[in-house]
């Protein structure tokens, strides 16, 4: 659901699709997300022989670039007349490296179209440490009984 979640119209087009569907999504820790992200720009800026990401220097490193990119987010804030939701996400969103790991106003655009009761969110980290704990949630959010055969619930997949 993550390419899903920032899209300002999604929530509305799935409802209108599915309106009484359960929805789940799996959170990776915000603060990993974006790191990771910024991570895979210097590989394609390296690869691609480019000198910024978003109009940031990419030699700069990790710190300064989320100096960089909270300015930039901060400044779009100020710039904008009038406050509502879709204006925040607007600039949130537009730095995909660190604005996507600010979850909450997407979130909010989810649970706004569906019902709280409607949306789950589990996170990775609960994933890693209790798997079963979170496929059990997420089998009681959308109405499963309990699956009794996982297999390999333990183990590490594309990581």
């Amino acid at each position: 659901m993550h390419r899903y979640l920032p899209c300002h119209c999604c929530a509305n087009a799935v409802f209108q699709a599915m309106p009484k569907v359960k929805i789940v999504t799996i959170l990776r820790h915000p603060i990993d997300r974006a790191h990771s992200r910024f991570v895979e720009q210097i590989h394609f800026a390296k690869k691609y022989k480019k000198r910024e990401i978003n109009n940031c220097p990419v030699w700069m490193g990790w710190d300064k670039f989320v100096d960089h990119a909270i300015n930039k987010i901060r400044s779009c804030f100020r710039s904008v007349p009038g406050k509502d939701a879709s204006s925040d996400r607007e600039c949130i969103h537009h730095n995909n490296e660190l604005g996507w790991s600010i979850y909450t106003p997407s979130i909010m655009d989810w649970i706004d179209k569906f019902g709280q009761s409607n949306f789950h969110v589990a996170y990775t980290e609960d994933l890693k440490f209790d798997p079963l704990g979170v496929m059990r949630s997420i089998e009681s959010h959308i109405n499963l009984s309990p699956f009794k055969n996982y297999q390999n619930l333990n183990s590490t997949m594309n990581a």
